[in-house]
């Protein structure tokens, strides 16, 4: 399979500064995006100190199990913000949100974890493939709120899970079987904020290229306000 993986960040039309992170490895197959919160820029260092280990965690480690090495990655990360800040004081409360994506045969492994997210494309239908730990999305799932409510409701911000927050966070790793032609879209809740399932879905089809199409994704997102942060990753599988 041709395999091609690209990214893009922006701080947005309102943040001073850009929280958000992400690296793109082509000989790894691998996307990695992450959104740092905290105080007196930590969010930015939480989020680069995460992507930036989690990366080296998926290079240096030989676990044959993908299910394994994709965790591990991911808790590694979480190892090094937690004793980042412990060293720095000023950083202390800092987390951040992970996405990783990396191709291996005929399958992706997807770690996840906080309220970014990794959405498939296949022939012209996107699907979540992550679910967020946030409180207003635990409150959807047993039935408390509506996803119309929770969209605007004061706590929608209020992680249940995040890197740097405890020793032992709780991380969702989703498998799944690539096909010809597909794309997995990974983004920080900044686009989410601005744009439906059916507008990414819409701004895929029209864009020519993977560039095209992250730039049209953050450009739209801005045009809508840019309330946020946002970063997009694109791992995508050439048709046949």
């Amino acid at each position: 399979m041709m395999i091609r993986v690209t990214g893009a960040s922006d701080r947005g039309r309102v943040r001073l500064n850009n929280e958000d992170s992400f690296r793109v490895e082509p000989d790894l197959s691998l996307a990695v995006v992450a959104d740092g919160m905290g105080g007196h820029a930590a969010g930015e260092v939480a989020s680069r100190l995460a992507v930036e280990e989690a990366v080296r965690g998926m290079r240096e480690d030989g676990d044959t199990d993908p299910e394994r090495r994709t965790r591990a990655a991911v808790l590694r990360a979480n190892n090094l913000v937690l004793q980042y800040a412990l060293d720095h004081p000023e950083y202390a409360g800092m987390g951040t949100t992970l996405d990783l994506a990396w191709i291996r045969g005929e399958g992706i492994w997807i770690g996840h974890i906080g309220d970014s997210r990794v959405y498939r494309i296949r022939r012209n239908r996107i699907a979540c493939l992550t679910r967020d730990h946030s409180w207003v999305a635990d409150q959807v799932r047993t039935g408390r709120l509506s996803p119309e409510e929770a969209a605007h409701h004061p706590f929608r911000n209020l992680l249940t899970q995040a890197l740097g927050i405890r020793p032992d966070p709780e991380v969702d790793v989703v498998a799944d079987v690539v096909e010809p032609g597909d794309a997995y879209l990974l983004c920080t809740d900044g686009l989410m904020a601005h744009l439906t399932d059916a507008d990414m879905l819409e701004i895929h089809a029209a864009a020519r290229t993977a560039e095209e199409r992250l730039q049209l994704l953050i450009d739209e997102t801005n045009r809508r306000g840019g309330q946020d942060n946002v970063t997009v990753a694109l791992v995508e599988i050439a048709p046949v």
